[in-house]
């Protein structure tokens, strides 16, 4: 989580505020594994659907976008009528379907679905994760890549989600295996191939050679960028921790990117800070990196506050609504009766 906020300021800040500086572009290759992380950690330990999983997904989604977008949107736009004003109404309430949170939607399927390929994996646990790895893969990896198919070509689909949680159950099954891999090759892999991706694309910005270089490194589904997913996995995977404060803070590590991604809170919030200590111009951009990983920082513990600020609340309102859904699911018979 911490890498893709680092990520989202440079790619919806910094590189945006400079196009013509070629290197946050080309710095983006090696920073843009958080997403396929996340996923490939869900397929690691597996998703264990539940109704009170389920609402907190929904819950959190909906009290970190739609208070925020509201106000917004009838407070602090300025030059809309009244009425052009209570037209956005609606669609501020839509925080799953309507909102920018694209990665919220494609987790939450996968969510929901994950109860399906568990039990794919229970009839014959070696063969049939193999099976949805491959298959998966076939369709995003390779028809995504090389087709034009809009709804698989960048890894931000289902097809893409299946194919990582597969890999994930697949790692955590080899674990004794790469767990004894030397780290220093690891490490040196990881990093050289970070290097030669972003010197390369750096060296030949604008050429046919820098753009499918792009292709094969950047998108979700991209060969290159599984790789440097897969090779960072690995490396946290070998550390030893036993933390309960590590478990304390990872509890809200899907508030923190629901926070920082907030349409209002990354355009009226995080852009003006980050431009107004941008330093990439006059002192250089390893300065600049340094500010933004203390940026991130500051989003990081910022969004932790406040996500445990209302801990209390939210799990109050989680219960009730849990509560609630249980008993209509008990009275429709798709769940069992407890009592």
């Amino acid at each position: 989580m911490f890498m893709i906020i680092f990520y989202h300021l440079i790619f919806f800040i910094v590189a945006r505020n400079h196009r013509d500086i070629p290197f946050w572009h080309s710095f983006q290759l090696a920073i843009h594994t958080g997403v396929i992380l996340f996923v490939l950690i869900s397929g690691y330990f597996g998703i264990k659907t539940s109704t009170k999983g389920f609402v907190r997904l929904l819950l959190l989604s909906m009290v970190y976008y739609v208070p925020i977008v509201l106000v917004d949107n009838l407070i602090l736009k300025e030059g809309l009528t009244a009425a052009e004003k209570w037209q956005l109404v609606l669609p501020s309430f839509q925080a799953v379907t309507k909102s920018p949170y694209w990665f919220l939607r494609t987790y939450m399927w996968l969510y929901l679905l994950a109860p399906l390929a568990n039990k794919f994996f229970e009839a014959n646990p070696r063969r049939n994760k193999l099976a949805l790895l491959l298959i998966c893969g076939a369709i995003s990896l390779y028809a995504g890549y090389n087709g034009v198919d809009g709804s698989i070509t960048d890894g931000k689909n289902i097809i893409n989600f299946f194919f990582l949680y597969a890999l994930g159950s697949i790692l955590h099954d080899t674990y004794d295996k790469w767990s004894k891999w030397k780290t220093w090759i690891l490490l040196t892999a990881f990093l050289g191939l970070c290097i030669a991706l972003v010197y390369t694309h750096l060296r030949f910005d604008g050429s046919w050679y820098s753009t499918n270089l792009w292709q094969m490194a950047y998108p979700y589904n991209s060969p290159i960028l599984m790789v440097v997913s897969v090779l960072a996995f690995m490396l946290f995977g070998k550390i030893k921790i036993q933390s309960k404060a590590v478990n304390w803070v990872a509890a809200s590590t899907f508030s923190m990117y629901l926070i920082h991604r907030n349409p209002v809170v990354l355009e009226r919030v995080l852009r003006p800070v980050v431009t107004n200590t941008d330093v990439s111009e006059t002192a250089g951009i390893l300065p600049e990196i340094g500010i933004l990983l203390l940026l991130t920082v500051a989003v990081f513990v910022i969004s932790l506050v406040i996500d445990k600020l209302l801990d209390i609340p939210l799990k109050k309102a989680q219960a009730a609504l849990v509560r609630w859904i249980d008993r209509i699911l008990e009275k429709t018979g798709l769940k069992e009766s407890t009592h």
